[in-house]
C-alpha cells in the first residue's frame, strides 16, 4: 500500500544565485546548445511505488509534462510550479519558486581622486598620490566581482582603492576593468588611459634676478616675474608670497 505522494524539488545545472525569496538565474544561450543555467524538476518516491511524472508550468499557463531539463530566455522575474505524480497516483504538493532571469552584465567605472588633471584625448593627468576607485553597479543579481589589470600585467581583483605608486614608469599607462555578476555575466572591459607624472614643477624667477644664490634687494613695490616649468602635465597653480601666507598665481 503506496499512501504518501513524492516529492518534487528543483535544481538548477550552471549559474545561480539564491537569495532568501528569490533564485537568479542566466538565461543566455550557449554556444554548444541549451542554456547558461538549466532548470530541471527532481521527484523522489522513496520506497513508495515510484514516480510516474512530473509537471511544470511556467507564469501562471498551461501545465506541461516535465521531458527533462530547460532553460528560461525571457530576461526579468517569472515564477515556476512543478508538482510530481507516482505509479498509482499519489499527487505531491505543488510547489513554487521565484525565478529572475538576469542576461546582463554589470556596469563598472573608474573614478580618479585629485590631483587630477584632463589633458584631453580622453587622457588624464595623475600624480604617485592620486587615488583610483572602481565601481560597479548589477540591477538584478547584484555585482559579484570586480578585476582590473594595469598595462597589460597581471588580472587583479579589486578590493578598495589603489595608486600608481613610485613602482610605475612615468608617462603614459592603460587600465583595463571589468565586472562580473553573481550569475557569471561578464562585462565588455573598459580601457581608461593616464598620464603619470612623478616630478615636482620648477619655478623660476625671471625678474628680479641677480644669478643663481645671489639675493636681489629692492625697496618699495616690485613686480615680480617667474615662470613654472613641467615637462610632464604643465603647470597650473603656483604659490608665492612672503612667510607662511602664500598667494596663488595661475
Amino acid at each position: 500500500v503506496d499512501d504518501n505522494a513524492p516529492e518534487a524539488t528543483i535544481a538548477y545545472t550552471g549559474p545561480v544565485y539564491r537569495e532568501e525569496s528569490r533564485t537568479y538565474i542566466n538565461g543566455n544561450s550557449e554556444v554548444s546548445g541549451g542554456y547558461r543555467t538549466m532548470v530541471k524538476v527532481v521527484a523522489e518516491d522513496g520506497t513508495g511505488s515510484g514516480n510516474s511524472a512530473s509537471s511544470i508550468r511556467i507564469d501562471s499557463g498551461a501545465w506541461n509534462a516535465y521531458t527533462g531539463q530547460f532553460g528560461i530566455p525571457s530576461e526579468g522575474a517569472h515564477k515556476v510550479e512543478y508538482l510530481a505524480v507516482d505509479n498509482i497516483g499519489n499527487i505531491s504538493e505543488m510547489k513554487m519558486e521565484n525565478v529572475t532571469v538576469d542576461n546582463t552584465a554589470p556596469v563598472s567605472g573608474i573614478s580618479m581622486g585629485d590631483p587630477k588633471r584632463d589633458l584631453g584625448s580622453g587622457v588624464t593627468g595623475i600624480t604617485i598620490k592620486t587615488p583610483l576607485v572602481l565601481s560597479a553597479g548589477d540591477t538584478k543579481s547584484g555585482t559579484k566581482a570586480i578585476e582590473y589589470r594595469v598595462d597589460g600585467g597581471l588580472v587583479r581583483q579589486y578590493a578598495g582603492e589603489f595608486l600608481l605608486d613610485e613602482s610605475y614608469a612615468e608617462g603614459l599607462h592603460e587600465i583595463r576593468h571589468w565586472s562580473t555578476d553573481n550569475v557569471d555575466n561578464v562585462e565588455t572591459e573598459h580601457v581608461v588611459q593616464m598620464k603619470l607624472d612623478k616630478n615636482y614643477p620648477i619655478v623660476v624667477f625671471n625678474s628680479p634676478y641677480k644669478g643663481e644664490g645671489i639675493w636681489s634687494y629692492v625697496a618699495g613695490k616690485v613686480k615680480i616675474i617667474a615662470t613654472v616649468q613641467d615637462s610632464k602635465l604643465d603647470w597650473y597653480m603656483a604659490e608665492f608670497g612672503v612667510g607662511e601666507t602664500p598667494g596663488t598665481y595661475t
